[in-house]
C-alpha cells in the first residue's frame, strides 16, 4: 500500500489541511500519459480523496488487490461493530481496525 498527500493548494491551518467539500473515488486501473504521449496503466487499485471545486486530489491511496479487499473486509466488520451497538444499551468505545499494506510490520 503506498499513501501520498498532495497540499500544495491548501493552506496549512494547525498543522493541518482541510478540504472543503471532499469526495472518495475508487479507479481501477489508473491510466496516464507520459511527456511523450505515450499511454501507460497503473494495475493497483486507487482511493482517490477527490476536492472537485478545485480539479485536485489531495490524497491518492494506491493499494493491491489483496490490501483493497482487506479495506473492504475492516469497512464491513467495522459496520458491523456501529450496528450491535446501535442495537445495544451498551456504553461505546473506541474501535480499530487497523487494514496494514503488505510487508508492514508496524503499522499506526
Amino acid at each position: 500500500m503506498k499513501a501520498e498527500v498532495y497540499v500544495g493548494i491548501y493552506e496549512l491551518k494547525d498543522g493541518k489541511v482541510e478540504v472543503p467539500k471532499p469526495s472518495l473515488c475508487v479507479i481501477w486501473p489508473y491510466f496516464g500519459v507520459d511527456s511523450t504521449g505515450r499511454v501507460w496503466a497503473d494495475p493497483r487499485i486507487h482511493l482517490v480523496v477527490d476536492d472537485g471545486e478545485n480539479s485536485f486530489w489531495p490524497c491518492i491511496i494506491r493499494m493491491t488487490p489483496k490490501e483493497a479487499r482487506e479495506l473492504s473486509d475492516a469497512l464491513r466488520r467495522m459496520l458491523e461493530k456501529i450496528g450491535e451497538f446501535a442495537e445495544s444499551k451498551e456504553e461505546p468505545y473506541q474501535i480499530q481496525i487497523w487494514v496494514r499494506g503488505e510487508g508492514d510490520e508496524q503499522g499506526c
